[in-house]
């Protein structure tokens, strides 16, 4: 409940100075008064609160099952780096054969090259592919070192 009495001024104001305001004439001349009544009943406010806690179960289940998948796909990305990092590791000795090869491959065709028993064509093929396996053999170790690097971080998150 409440209650309002007030007054507007009519009368023209002519300075900021001049204090003779009749405000007691005037609040007696054009008083106005208003009373009213304001009634609030929540009336669904306990299924509101009740509504509000099922929707908070709700989504306490979601971020459950969101944190639930957000952990599957961090180990799903940890078992595939780590199957990456066994398969440059088994490739590693491969690679190594491969390089020896190619060196003994290069100089046996390096005398023959001295010789003039094969010609610059196969020289330079035979060089290009120990080059090609020495690096090879360098970019299967850096993703190595790159996929360790990857789990760590992984790992530590």
């Amino acid at each position: 409940m409440n209650y309002s009495y007030g007054t507007f001024y009519a009368q023209k104001i002519k300075s900021l100075a001049d204090t003779n305001f009749q405000f007691g004439n005037q609040l007696k001349d054009n008083k106005s008064q208003y009373i009213g009544l304001n009634l609030s009943i929540p009336i669904y406010s306990r299924g509101n609160t009740a509504q509000q806690r099922e929707l908070k179960k709700i989504e306490l289940q979601l971020n459950e099952v969101q944190k639930d998948k957000e952990e599957e796909r961090l180990n799903d990305l940890v078992n595939l780096e780590i199957k990456k990092l066994n398969l440059l590791k088994d490739l590693t000795n491969s690679l190594i054969e491969i390089v020896k090869t190619s060196e003994q491959s290069f100089e046996t065709t390096e005398t023959k090259y001295k010789f003039d028993k094969v010609d610059a064509s196969v020289y330079k093929s035979s060089k290009n592919q120990v080059l090609k396996s020495k690096y090879n053999e360098l970019n299967n170790n850096l993703s190595q070192v790159f996929i360790q690097n990857q789990l760590k971080i992984l790992v530590e998150n």
